[in-house]
């Protein structure tokens, strides 16, 4: 988003995905759990060429059991305190939930583009 208005083509490296779930704790205070989706470039050496690649990632701090729950919940990867890394599995599932769909599908259109030599 760019000023509180939705961007209608991010597109390279630099673009990030950022999700938010609020959740309600039993005592009625509400809280969020933020996310922020990235392309990390991978390479891999191929004989003597080296391929570059990019995939969705995440980093995620769990900052107590109730987060643990409401990640498990959006991802059903259950996880400890601490520090989580998200992949591309992590983001499949969230796509499920109808009102992400639509915004994951347009981030990924926009995956960093490799130039030709």
């Amino acid at each position: 988003m760019e000023e509180g208005r939705p961007v209608e083509h991010c597109t390279g490296e630099n673009y990030r995905l950022r999700i938010t779930a609020e959740y309600e704790l039993p005592s009625g205070e509400r809280r969020q759990f933020k996310m922020e989706w990235y392309w990390a470039e991978g390479r891999v050496k191929r004989g003597q060429a080296v391929a570059t690649y990019y995939y969705e990632r995440a980093n995620v701090t769990v900052k107590d059991y109730v987060e643990a729950a409401v990640l498990k919940a959006l991802t059903g990867k259950g996880v400890e305190v601490g520090k989580v890394q998200l992949f591309v599995g992590d983001l499949n599932a969230l796509r499920r939930f109808k009102a992400l769909k639509e915004g994951v599908d347009k981030w990924r259109e926009g995956k960093p583009r490799l130039l030709s030599a």
